[in-house]
């Protein structure tokens, strides 16, 4: 019986300390999630900062395009 008791002994100690592996784990994935939601976040943000650039850029375009014609239609 005291080898049995030994062996429930260890198993246990085995358990227990999986439990705090587990924990340790759980907690370091937690803290990557939270970090990979900032850097998706961070993302989506300069995605929608492209669009606007974009646009700031095509209409700066235009407007160039018409003051220029309108400089040279003054200028003759």
């Amino acid at each position: 019986m005291d080898r049995d008791q030994e062996h429930v002994r260890a198993l246990s100690d085995r358990i227990t300390k999986l439990e705090v592996i587990v924990d340790h784990l759980s907690s370091d994935i937690q803290n990557m999630s939270e970090k990979v939601t900032t850097i998706h976040d961070l993302f989506q943000q300069a995605k929608g900062a492209k669009w606007f650039l974009f646009a700031a850029a095509s209409l700066g375009g235009f407007l160039a395009t018409k003051a220029a014609a309108i400089i040279g239609a003054i200028a003759k």
